[in-house]
């Protein structure tokens, strides 16, 4: 599971985009990880089941990352991969480590 984590981190295209040109996707990436992260604490704090803190915590993090883009002037699906990336990794970190 490890090596699947490294690569998402290192092979995935928001990886290679954390850059000058575009450091909206690090905010974004960064931002729905730390939400992820904490949604997760707070249902294993809560001892809800597994499968339904992971489920909730990445439809979650989506639906605010699309409601955010929703409110910007132009709707940017770069922004949306980013969202997902960091709760997918936020949910990965939190249960394998």
């Amino acid at each position: 599971m490890k090596c699947l984590i490294l690569s998402l981190l290192l092979l995935s295209p928001q990886a290679f985009a954390c850059s000058k040109d575009r450091p909206d996707l690090c905010k974004h990436l960064g931002v729905s990880f730390t939400i992820a992260m904490m949604m997760n604490y707070s249902g294993d704090s809560a001892n809800v089941r597994k499968q339904e803190v992971i489920t909730t915590t990445i439809l979650a993090v989506g639906a605010l990352g699309i409601a955010k883009e929703l409110t910007d002037e132009k709707f940017d699906v770069s922004d949306v991969a980013a969202n997902t990336m960091g709760s997918i990794l936020g949910t990965i970190l939190y249960w394998e480590f």
